[in-house]
């Protein structure tokens, strides 16, 4: 319920629409507000993307209906969330229904919301809109939470909140004279290369601000430009962050330019709103298009996303579903699926990965940057640490404006585009391999910098460093197991349980 994840109401307003006249927007009155620099940055970052907001916690939504006429307005109450930042409360949920439900029974739940959208990644799975009260949404939502989540054939039904996402890293500006990758090096890269190739035939997925048409990373697969609902809208805009990362991928291999990990591995581009303000559901839908392509049948063998909101905002049920989905969807084999791999950046602070955040799940390979001399910088550390990868003061294809050159970037945002590419070798040297697999050789090949205890991982840096020889080398020994047909997707009740992400801890898979 919204009280109980203790949103704490400052602001309220409209996406869709236009606030009354006799209520001022805020666009230059956020001192009206005591905010921290974190949520200042969230608050900002609402109204670039065409949120009108203004002081307060509730309005007369009828009157702000009538007076936008026959366009339907979005409301939205902006909130402190307990986790860090701000989010906005809207008039919608996701729900999910019993699986066992008749069409019709199915139909009357329908009847009761403005209007109900089917979500492809589970069983009956539905992000719905409330019909507008007159006054006070936030307790419209409450009451219909408690209303939905007290009804036996209702698995869950929790709100939709929209975040405002970033990247856990940066690019410093002005150009460097040197396309000297140490990076590579340390990850003894080149060696790989004689062992596997250059991640020719892999498909690698990106997911970030969005990308410039830059010579060393085109052409792509396919690309795709997302809006706030996780739908295709938009031509992609130009990155630097997007750029630095797809060429950390996939860069061309040349003599007078930096390149990427597995330079001959295919691109795609998944690029969100510019301002990062999206949903938990819009994100799932994208990892959802990354696995499956815009047409259905050119998927990615490894996604690469280096986004993120912070270490303590709960990892949604539906996020979740999609990345069970991508694993049970993903690279299709006739009937068979062996599942698509999913390199995730951890937060650029010194806080404990929590097991109920989107870092602290099993589904994904959770990376941390790490510096030349192999020690990891300021990033997320725990049990859901899987690795760390070179991610601080990395070289890259760098734009500022319209001005491409070679720059530096950090962050652990720059860490995962360098495990994406090393998975893409993995998959080169062992096509056969599931997406758990390559999760273990990446993790159980990686350098342990002289931890002492072989069998487990450490806190702070996980399994250790990235190694791309000693990973290729280990594929290309590993059977592969018998592939599996996609399970019925399954409904999911609650969270997963802290002995599910130690099953992924010690290399073991855990039981499905």
């Amino acid at each position: 319920m919204a009280d109980n994840l203790g949103l704490d109401i400052i602001s309220v307003g409209l996406w869709h629409g236009m606030l009354p006249p006799a209520l001022a927007a805020m666009e230059h009155s956020l001192d009206i507000l005591p905010l921290s620099p974190r949520e200042e940055d969230d608050f900002r970052a609402f109204i670039a993307a065409g949120w009108q907001l203004r002081p307060g916690t509730d309005l007369n939504w009828k009157n702000a209906q009538d007076h936008n006429g026959a366009e339907k307005i979005e409301p939205g109450l902006v909130a402190r969330h307990p986790g860090g930042g701000l989010v906005i409360l809207r008039n919608r949920l996701v729900l999910q229904l019993n699986p066992t439900l008749s069409p019709a029974r199915i139909a009357d739940f329908r009847q009761r919301y403005a209007q109900a959208w089917p979500l492809e990644f589970g069983k009956n799975l539905f992000e719905v809109e409330l019909k507008l009260p007159e006054y006070d949404l936030q307790g419209a939502v409450r009451q219909e939470l408690d209303f939905m989540n007290a009804n036996p054939d209702v698995v869950f039904c929790e709100p939709s909140l929209v975040y405002h996402l970033t990247p856990p890293g940066r690019i410093m500006d002005g150009s460097i004279d040197s396309f000297d990758q140490w990076q590579w090096d340390n990850i003894h890269l080149e060696d790989a290369w004689a062992v596997a190739g250059k991640g020719k035939g892999i498909r690698v997925a990106v997911i970030d601000y969005g990308f410039h048409d830059d010579s060393d990373i085109l052409p792509t697969a396919w690309t795709a430009a997302l809006d706030k609902e996780g739908n295709p809208q938009e031509t992609l805009r130009p990155s630097s962050h997007g750029t630095f990362c797809a060429g950390l991928v996939g860069g061309h291999l040349g003599d007078l330019a930096v390149n990427g990990a597995a330079p001959e591995c295919d691109l795609a581009f998944i690029g969100v709103p510019k301002e990062g303000v999206m949903s938990q559901v819009a994100l799932a839908k994208a990892l959802m298009l990354c696995a499956k392509g815009p047409s259905g049948n050119n998927g990615a063998d490894v996604i690469s996303c280096s986004l993120g909101w912070g270490s303590k905002w709960t990892l949604s049920p539906e996020l979740k579903m999609a990345i069970d989905c991508v694993h049970e969807v993903g690279r299709p084999d006739g009937d068979l699926n062996r599942g698509a791999v999913i390199v995730w950046a951890v937060f650029n602070s010194e806080e404990e990965i929590l097991s109920s955040s989107v870092e602290g799940y099993d589904g994904l390979l959770a990376v941390a940057q790490c510096n030349s001399a192999d020690a990891r910088v300021v990033s997320g550390y725990g049990l859901a640490l899987d690795l760390i990868a070179p991610g601080y003061k990395v070289r890259g294809i760098r734009w500022q404006g319209k001005v491409r050159g070679i720059g530096e970037g950090e962050g652990s945002s720059l860490a995962a585009p360098c495990v994406a590419g090393v998975a893409a070798l993995v998959l080169a040297a062992n096509p056969n391999l599931t997406w758990r697999q390559v999760a273990e050789v990446l993790t159980q090949s990686c350098d342990r910098l002289g931890k002492a205890v072989p069998d487990l991982p450490d806190r702070y840096i996980g399994w250790g460093r990235l190694d791309a020889k000693a990973a290729v080398e280990k594929a290309k020994d590993l059977l592969p197991v018998a592939s599996t047909a996609p399970p019925a997707l399954r409904p999911v009740r609650g969270r997963r349980s802290n002995t599910a992400k130690s099953a992924k801890r010690t290399g073991r898979p855990r039981r499905r």
